[in-house]
């Protein structure tokens, strides 16, 4: 045995939890600033699409830091996999 080696190793997991804590908040922020800004490019016409964007919350999946953005469709008008699909081809409506 090292001497040290296991309070080296002690501190290498704690760095590794801050770290992978501080990724998470950083996902989190900057999903939340993605939300914000691509709102800003949602039609606003009736407003359903605006006002059914989301984030989920960062996940550690042992690998990476994951965060997401998205939007739920309004059910109600098209079917989830088509009402993107609409929207962004609608005429004079379509972004990168």
């Amino acid at each position: 045995m090292i001497f040290g080696e296991a309070s080296l190793i002690a501190s290498l997991k704690a760095s590794e939890k801050k770290l992978i804590s501080d990724a998470k908040t950083g996902m989190n922020k900057s999903t939340g600033e993605i939300q914000a800004e691509s709102v800003k490019d949602t039609p606003r016409d009736s407003g359903d699409l605006r006002k059914r964007s989301y984030t989920s919350k960062a996940e550690f999946d042992g690998k990476d830091v994951i965060g997401n953005v998205g939007y739920e469709s309004p059910e109600s008008k098209f079917t989830r996999d088509g009402y993107a699909i609409y929207v962004h081809e609608m005429t004079g409506n379509n972004m990168i």
